[in-house]
């Protein structure tokens, strides 16, 4: 922090656009002064800004951060002396919203332990950036995670940020190898090379290299967190985008109607009602993703949430690989 050279400790914090510090500032310098009117006046105003509490604050801040020679020239003072002076001049300011880095440098164990329980009043929102993991699990009930150009969030304390980050990571690394599965699975049927395609078998060609991207492990896994129905929607969104671009290496041929058509009528009961269980695990998979925001789950309910997430992901797969089978029919 860049303080002037030749200011004191005092005249540093009531440096300051905020009229409550003003307030303070004038009411100290009339009690120096001797001067029953102008000490009146400050009064006056402390009691219209509600302020007296302020005070006490000021004071307060300042001793609890070992700054108690009020008189001392901030060019007199050590780095870790400045530190801890704009830290409690930014906590004396109140602002709407607080961003702290590294709050806990040049702090010992007392005034960390203040500093936490300063920070958990109501009311008061900040960002912090801290390589102190126990200042997080007592301050903190939401922690920001970027990791390889992403960016998650969990709600909780750093606790339930780890049990949560775990949860996630193993999700993930499931998901990858059950999309390296699958990509075996659509590598075979891409490398039959039929002689002609039906129109529905696009859309499954477009996928395969989609789900070859995912599987090389470098991509984003993407979660579709609502209905069958709207991932569809969104899909031919996306196709529509794509169909400037030709990325298949195989011939796509448009046939006749009357060969689109060589599913039974078992086929076709049984497409329409695979249609609808996978959009009813699909509304169970959204269900169950938005029960990990609720930052009070233990590990033992965010291990059976992730348990019964997997069983719904298996189904799903199971019954989108039959989908695609009978989609081709």
């Amino acid at each position: 922090p860049a303080f002037d050279p030749n200011a004191t400790v005092l005249e540093t914090i009531f440096d300051s656009d905020n009229e409550a510090i003003i307030a303070v500032r004038d009411y100290e310098k009339a009690l120096l002064m001797n001067d029953d009117a102008l000490l009146q006046k400050c009064v006056t105003r402390l009691e219209d800004l509600k302020a007296w509490d302020l005070e006490s604050k000021i004071h307060e801040i300042l001793h609890k951060l070992l700054l108690t020679d009020m008189d001392q020239k901030t060019g007199q003072m050590s780095g870790g002396q400045k530190k801890r002076l704009a830290l409690a001049k930014i906590l004396i300011e109140e602002p709407d919203f607080l961003i702290l880095d590294e709050p806990t440098n040049h702090l010992d164990m007392e005034m960390i332990e203040w500093l936490e329980t300063f920070l958990q009043q109501p009311n008061l929102t900040l960002f912090m950036v801290t390589h102190d993991r126990y200042f997080l699990e007592r301050v903190c009930n939401e922690i920001i995670e970027m990791e390889n150009g992403n960016t998650y969030m969990y709600r909780g304390n750093y606790s339930q940020y780890l049990e949560k980050r775990e949860a996630r990571l193993l999700n993930d690394a499931a998901n990858l190898e059950k999309t390296k599965k699958l990509f075996s699975k659509e590598l075979e049927w891409m490398r039959r090379q039929p002689q002609a395609r039906s129109t529905k078998a696009k859309s499954r060609i477009d996928d395969f290299y989609e789900i070859k991207e995912k599987a090389k492990g470098n991509a984003v896994l993407r979660d579709y967190n609502g209905t069958y129905s709207d991932y569809r929607e969104l899909k031919k969104a996306e196709d529509r985008d794509k169909s400037k671009v030709d990325k298949s290496p195989v011939e796509v041929i448009e046939i006749k109607e009357e060969e689109k058509s060589k599913a039974t009528f078992e086929q076709r009961k049984d497409f329409a009602r695979i249609e609808k269980e996978i959009k009813k695990l699909e509304e169970k998979k959204a269900e169950i993703t938005a029960k990990f925001d609720d930052a009070s789950l233990s590990p033992e309910k965010i291990m059976e949430l992730s348990k019964e997430l997997d069983n719904i992901q298996t189904q799903l797969e199971e019954k989108e690989e039959k989908w695609m089978e009978l989609a081709d029919l």
